[in-house]
């Protein structure tokens, strides 16, 4: 007999969620399979007290042109294993929807990783401990490697560093994954780098303004400063990418300073501009559009 309690027992141990999370995410895929199963609307009641589980399945259908409630035997319902199957996806979609929400703090961030595999299609795959404790394997497909880089290849087992590029869930054989997207072609990396290793080093990073102009990975970075940096900061970022890196100083780099402190704050912008607010969906007659000049 289709037992949900252990179900649940079962999956809150194997997961690690909340017990109440995990029997809404059964029963609504119990409902989701059932309805498509049996091509009309299936409601399923759970009532820890009862025996048998205490799973109830029932339907609205007709009888004598009155609608009515009909209760589905369990004895009738065959498949269990595919239901079962149809609640570990569920959950399992609800731990790497939780991993996702963990791992937004550390989007647009440095991440050093091991690399395990440089395959034949220049797909790098590598072994990054994003979160203290936890190693996450990642992958950095051909595009966002450079081309020096992809012709020169990877040695297993060295660390390099990565720009955090996104992470997704995606369906592996009908089952949810976290996929982690790593870059080593970002405009951000060399900033990135050039603030760990000046502070690696002791040096005070605060009120350091480092604004990235352009980037030719694999060649050159040209990055505007606030104040001079350190040299061996310098060397040891150009030979992590293997490209050198033009560090522009005042008073050459302040208008790229001023550009990039605009550009967090842009002109007009404000709440109570009418033009930068998005309109209602539909205009009623209690509101009108803004009015604008016509010159």
């Amino acid at each position: 007999m289709f037992d949900l309690r252990e179900i649940a027992r079962e999956f809150q141990e194997k997961y690690g969620l909340p017990r109440d999370v995990v029997e809404q995410e059964a029963i609504a895929a119990l409902e989701r399979e059932l309805s498509v199963r049996y091509r009309r609307r299936v409601w399923v009641n759970w009532d820890p007290e009862k025996n048998s589980g205490g799973v109830c399945v029932w339907t609205l259908g007709r009888r004598d042109g009155v609608p009515w409630e009909f209760e589905i035997p369990l004895e009738n319902i065959r498949g269990w294993n595919t239901l079962r199957r149809a609640i570990e996806r569920a959950l399992e979609r609800m731990v790497v929807i939780r991993d996702c929400e963990a791992l937004r703090p550390y989007r647009n961030t440095l991440v050093w990783g091991e690399v395990l595999l440089h395959t034949a299609e220049d797909v790098l795959y590598v072994k990054a401990e994003i979160r203290q404790g936890e190693p996450i394997v990642c992958v950095c497909p051909k595009v966002l490697l450079p081309k020096r880089e992809r012709r020169a290849g990877f040695i297993r087992g060295e660390r390099r560093a990565f720009y955090y590029h996104k992470h997704e869930c995606v369906y592996v054989d009908g089952m949810p994954r976290l996929k982690v997207t790593l870059s080593r072609t970002s405009w951000r990396l060399p900033v990135l780098l050039l603030k760990h290793f000046l502070y690696e080093a002791g040096g005070r990073v605060e009120g350091l303004k480092l604004v990235p102009i352009e980037r030719h990975a694999g060649v050159i970075s040209r990055i505007a400063a606030s104040r001079p940096l350190p040299r061996e900061g310098i060397l040891q970022t150009c030979r992590e990418l293997n490209e050198r890196i033009w560090v522009i100083l005042p008073p050459k780099a302040n208008r790229y300073l001023r550009k990039s402190a605009r550009a967090k704050k842009p002109a007009g912008t404000s709440e109570t501009d009418p033009y930068l607010q998005a309109p209602p969906e539909r205009w009623g007659r209690e509101y009108a559009a803004p009015e604008r000049m016509e010159w």
